[in-house]
């Protein structure tokens, strides 16, 4: 789990919002126990401003969004 979380917080470091952060986008080694992030296909460059529309898994949206049609990139990922 920490590896996962450290992933999605250097992807904000690095200003990319991944927006479909699920266990089907976390490639582990079984061997070493690594975990990558992977499938930026939904992503997009994180911004302070709110987002309008999501991309993303929908059974993964945010709450915010569902409730009032926009999210903060860095909260939701978190």
């Amino acid at each position: 789990m920490w590896q996962a979380v450290n992933a999605t917080d250097m992807c904000c470091l690095r200003r990319v919002l991944h927006r479909d952060v699920k266990l089907e986008n976390l490639l582990i080694n079984r061997e070493t126990y690594e975990v990558k992030l992977i499938n930026f296909g939904c992503s997009d460059i994180l911004r302070m401003t709110p987002y309008r529309s999501y991309h993303g898994t929908e059974a993964y949206l945010p709450p915010e969004y569902y409730n009032g049609g926009e999210y903060c990139g860095r909260p939701v990922t978190v």
